[in-house]
């Protein structure tokens, strides 16, 4: 150890970049940021063990001061629209999340206030 210690060196630094390109016109992908109909619910294990996944999204008015829900399979994200820009930007702040999983118990509902807020 005391070895290691002497000839101990930098820790290497590594850049990590992440891009999504989306072959669609601003317009197109906006009409879907708006609102999207249902989504079929996962098929994977550990959604059925009660992570939440996203169900739909809707929005209720246009332009700043509408507000969009995010509908999960645990409840609603409430997001009042603070920027509105059509095709540009869409910025919003999140009022309320849902619970982030259904946890099952024999003891009844678990409380998670280090997830509230």
């Amino acid at each position: 150890m005391g070895a290691e210690y002497l000839a101990r060196s930098a820790a290497p630094l590594y850049a990590v970049q992440t891009a999504v390109v989306v072959d669609a016109t601003p317009m197109s992908v906006w009409k879907n940021v708006m609102a999207f109909p249902p989504l079929a619910p996962p098929a994977e294990w550990y959604f059925r063990a009660g992570i939440a996944y996203p169900e739909r999204a809707r929005i209720v008015g246009s332009g700043t001061g509408a507000v969009r829900y995010c509908e999960f399979s645990t409840g609603s994200f409430i997001e009042p629209v603070t920027s509105w820009v059509p095709g540009t930007l869409l910025a919003f702040d999140v009022t309320h999340n849902p619970e982030p999983m259904r946890e099952w118990s024999p003891y009844g509902p678990i409380e998670t206030p280090h997830l509230n807020g």
